[in-house]
């Protein structure tokens, strides 16, 4: 077969067209979850409490929940996981736990007859715990370090945070800086 411009039938592959998008860049897109593209070049001025809201914030205090209240956090809340903090007063970051890491403990809870509604749930067991009542240690499943990002991070290093962790799940917390 001879190759010359008057071939209309003749289909070259083009070389220099951009590449598909990986197949889980495709899932996010199709399920519309954001998405940054970690190949994306970012120039931004805005600080990370610019874009971020502290409305409806949701943390969980170290000490004062039951399954039953943790229940209805989990009920009446949509977000994937909250920040546990020292007391609602103090709102000092000491870990976080994820929405369905904490259904799943709760669920397994259950299954024990020692436990009902009103069985107290800690995320730090310390010597004030009541050791003669049942209560349910969640320590081991709260990620005692998640990174935490003031609001006046500037955005731009807030998204090469997030591109540099690739996979890892990504916890941030976003600090307020309380002004008298």
């Amino acid at each position: 077969m001879r190759l010359d411009q008057k071939d209309s039938n003749l289909h070259l592959p083009v070389f220099d067209s951009p590449p598909p998008p990986p197949s889980y860049d495709e899932l996010i897109r199709i399920n519309g979850y954001p998405h940054l593209d970690n190949k994306a070049e970012f120039s931004l001025s805005e600080k990370a409490g610019d874009v971020m809201s502290g409305r409806g914030l949701c943390v969980l205090p170290m000490a004062s929940h039951t399954i039953d209240s943790l229940d209805e956090v989990l009920r009446t809340t949509s977000f994937h996981g909250y920040p546990v903090v020292t007391t609602e007063e103090e709102m000092l970051v000491v870990g976080f736990i994820g929405r369905q890491v904490l259904q799943r403990v709760l669920d397994k809870a259950r299954l024990n007859p020692r436990v009902t509604g009103a069985t107290r749930c800690y995320f730090a067991v310390d010597a004030s715990v009541p050791r003669d009542l049942a209560y349910i240690d969640l320590s081991p499943w709260l990620d005692q370090s998640p990174i935490q990002i003031v609001e006046i991070t500037p955005l731009d290093r807030v998204i090469d945070i997030r591109n540099s962790l690739h996979h890892f799940i990504f916890s941030c917390v976003l600090l307020y800086l309380l002004v008298p």
